[in-house]
């Protein structure tokens, strides 16, 4: 669903994730030490939510022809 999200609000400047976030995170969880997974999960939201326009838009999106070949 982050992705959807993404691929229909993300600001046309959006940066895509950060090359280590995912790393990090799954790092934290392999290590399970939760404090450390949760406080990059929550810094990688963060940074998606920040990248997004998520004013009203007047817009269709036609989900359909995005999805098919």
């Amino acid at each position: 669903m982050t992705g959807l999200v993404r691929f229909l609000y993300a600001a046309t400047t959006a940066t895509s994730c950060l090359a280590d976030e995912h790393t990090k995170i799954i790092d934290g969880v392999a290590r399970r030490d939760a404090p450390r997974a949760e406080k990059l999960m929550l810094d990688h939201l963060k940074h998606i939510e920040g990248s997004l326009e998520l004013d009203a838009s007047s817009e269709d999106v036609d989900l359909e022809s995005i999805f098919s070949s």
